[in-house]
C-alpha cells in the first residue's frame, strides 16, 4: 500500500446551493417583458378597437357578425395563454424546486474542497457513496472490492457514506474508521457474541458501528489524544466469535500498538500491508484458525515485544523478522506447523525471555546459542524430529526458570551444568530418549525446583532418595516408565498432604521402586 490516497472533493459545482436558488429567484422576478407578449398586449388591444368601433359588414347580420368576432378573439386569448403557460410553468417549477433545497441545504455546512469531510448533516445519498468509494475506498481496497454488493468494503463504504453522522474530518481517522468498518464486516460482525451494530447491551463498552458515535468509543478500542486507533483489544479470553480474515485495510492503522483477540475463529494470513506498521508491540492472536507462511519481514519496523500466535496453523519457516526484532520479550508459536532448524539467532536477542516453540515441526539439534541469559522459559516439547542432546551451553541460562523439552528424539544424560540453576522451578524432560542416571546434585534445586518430570525415558540406577529428600518445595515428581531402581523415603512421603508445600504428584515404577505414598503404587 503505498501510503494514503488523495482526499476525494465534493462532485460538480461548488457553488451553494442556497445561493444559486436566490439567484434564480432574482432572475425570474426582474426579467423584462419579452418582444412576443409585447405585440400580443399591441394586437389585443387593436382589436378591442376595432370590436367597439368597426360597422358589421354589409349583407351579414350584425348579431352574427358580433358573435363571429368575439369567438375569434377567444381563440386568441387563448392561444395567448397557453403560450404564457408554456414559458412560466417551467420557471415556477425550478423556482420551487430550490427554494425546497436552499430550505434544506441552507442549514448544512458545505463540506470542504478536497476534504473527505462526514458531516452529520450530509443527506445519505447515492452520490455521496459514490463520491467516498472513487475518491478514497478504491484506491485503498482495489475497485474489485466494491464490485460485490456483500464484500466488507462495499458494507464498510455504505455504513461511512449512508450512515455515520459524526465529524471525521481527518484522512487518517477516516482511514481508522474504514478499516475498523472493514474489519467488522469481514469477520461477520453482526454475529460476533456481544457488542455487534446495534446491540443494546454491550458488557464490554459501547456496541460496534454505531453511526452516532465516534469510533473510538466503540467496545475494546482506544485512541490517542490525536484520534488514532492506537489499541484494538477484546478482552473476553473466551473469545467475541469473530469469524473471517484480516484484510488489507488494517494497514490504515498507523498508529496501532497494539492488537489482541484469542480465541476466535479468524482466517487466514497476515495481509502485507498489516506488516508494513511501525509502532506494533504487542499481537496477540492466539487460538484462532490462521494459517500460511507469515512473511519474512513481517513487522520487521516495530518494537514488537509479545507475539503471540500458538495454536493456529502457521507453516514455513520462522520469518526472518522474529529473530531481528531487538524488542522481543515473548515468543509464542506453539501448536503451529512451522519447520526447518531453530533458528540460533534468538541468542542474540537480550531481550527475549519467553521462546515457545512447542508442538511444530523442527528439526535439527537444539542450538546452543539459544541458552541465553535472557531466558527465562524455554519450551521446545512435541517436536519429534529434533535430535541431538541437552548441551552444557545451558548452564549460560542463569535466568531459566522453566524448561520443557519433551517428546522430541534427544538423547543423553542430563547435562550437570543444569543442577546449578539458580532460578529453575521446572525441568520437564518427559517421553524423550534420555539415559543415565539421575545425580544427586539434583538437591542442588531443592529451594526453587516444584516440577520434576523424567517419565518415559531411558533413565536407570538408584533414585537418590536423599536428594529427593531435599527438594522441599516440588510439587510434582515423576519418575515412571524408566528403570530407575531404590525407595522413596518417609520424609519425602511426608510431605504429601502437609498443608504446606504439598507434594502433589508422586510416580515411579512401583515393581522397581519401593513407594508407600506414591500415586499409582496403591
Amino acid at each position: 500500500m503505498s501510503g494514503r490516497p488523495p482526499s476525494p472533493g465534493p462532485p460538480g459545482d461548488t457553488e451553494s446551493p442556497a445561493v444559486s436558488s436566490s439567484i434564480r429567484q432574482s432572475q425570474v422576478s426582474q426579467a423584462p417583458p419579452t418582444s412576443s407578449s409585447m405585440y400580443n398586449q399591441s394586437y389585443t388591444s387593436q382589436q378591442n378597437k376595432s370590436m367597439r368601433s368597426a360597422p358589421a359588414p354589409k349583407g351579414v347580420d350584425p348579431q352574427t357578425a358580433t358573435l363571429r368576432f368575439c369567438v375569434i378573439v377567444c381563440g386568441i386569448l387563448v392561444i395567448i395563454c397557453l403560450g404564457v403557460v408554456a414559458i412560466v410553468l417551467p420557471l415556477v417549477t425550478d423556482l420551487y424546486c430550490d427554494c425546497e433545497s436552499s430550505t434544506r441545504d441552507s442549514a448544512q455546512p458545505t463540506p470542504a474542497p478536497g476534504t473527505p469531510t462526514l458531516s452529520p448533516s450530509f443527506p445519505p445519498t447515492s452520490e455521496r457513496f459514490t463520491q467516498f468509494v472513487n475518491g478514497y475506498a478504491a484506491e485503498v481496497s482495489g475497485t474489485e472490492a466494491f464490485e460485490d454488493y456483500s464484500s466488507p468494503q462495499f458494507q464498510a463504504a455504505e455504513f461511512i457514506a449512508n450512515e455515520v453522522s459524526f465529524d471525521v474530518s481527518d484522512l487518517d481517522q477516516l482511514g481508522d474508521l474504514y478499516a475498523l468498518s472493514v474489519f467488522y464486516y469481514s469477520t461477520n460482525g453482526d454475529d460476533w457474541k456481544e457488542c455487534s451494530q446495534g446491540d443494546t447491551i454491550c458488557l464490554a463498552g459501547q456496541s460496534w458501528m454505531n453511526p452516532e458515535l465516534n469510533h473510538c468509543q466503540w467496545a475494546w478500542i482506544s485512541c490517542n489524544d490525536d484520534g488514532r486507533v492506537v489499541n484494538v483489544i477484546f478482552t473476553d479470553a473466551e473469545g467475541n466469535n469473530l469469524d473471517g480474515p484480516l484484510t488489507l485495510e488494517l494497514g490504515l492503522l498507523t498508529e496501532l500498538t497494539q492488537f489482541v483477540a484469542v480465541n476466535n475463529k479468524i482466517t487466514g494470513n497476515f495481509p502485507e500491508e498489516f506488516g508494513e506498521l511501525t509502532k506494533v508491540t504487542h499481537l496477540i492472536l492466539a487460538s484462532n484458525s490462521m494459517s500460511g507462511v507469515i512473511a519474512d519481514d513481517f513487522l520487521i519496523n516495530s518494537p514488537v515485544e509479545i507475539f503471540m500466535v500458538n495454536n493456529n496453523e502457521f507453516s514455513g519457516a520462522i520469518p526472518r523478522s522474529l529473530t531481528e526484532i531487538s524488542t522481543l520479550s515473548q515468543l509464542l508459536l506453539a501448536n503451529n506447523r512451522f519447520n526447518g532448524a531453530i533458528p540460533e539467532e534468538f541468542g542474540r536477542l537480550t531481550n527475549l525471555g519467553t521462546l515457545d516453540l512447542t508442538g511444530n515441526q523442527f528439526i535439527g539439534v537444539i542450538p546452543d546459542a539459544i541458552y541465553s541469559d535472557s531466558i527465562e522459559n524455554l519450551f521446545l516439547g512435541e517436536n519429534p524430529q529434533l535430535q541431538g542432546t541437552i548441551s552444557s551451553a545451558i548452564g549460560q541460562a542463569n535466568n531459566l526458570s522453566r524448561l520443557r523439552i519433551t517428546n522430541t528424539g534427544i538423547s543423553g544424560s542430563i547435562p550437570n551444568e543444569i543442577y546449578s540453576l539458580p532460578r529453575l522451578a521446572e525441568l520437564d524432560l518427559s517421553d524423550n530418549s534420555l539415559t543415565g542416571q539421575l545425580s544427586g546434585s539434583v538437591s542442588n534445586l531443592g529451594d526453587t525446583l516444584r516440577i520434576l518430570k523424567l517419565e518415559g525415558n531411558n533413565f536407570n540406577g538408584v533414585l537418590p532418595s536423599s536428594a529427593i529428600d531435599q527438594l522441599v518445595v516440588s510439587n510434582v515428581l515423576k519418575f515412571e516408565r524408566n528403570s530407575f531402581t531404590g525407595t522413596i523415603s518417609a520424609n519425602t512421603c511426608a510431605r504429601r498432604g502437609d498443608g504446606r508445600n504439598e507434594l502433589d504428584q508422586l510416580t515411579v515404577d512401583c515393581e522397581e521402586v519401593t513407594c508407600n505414598c506414591c500415586d499409582n503404587c496403591t
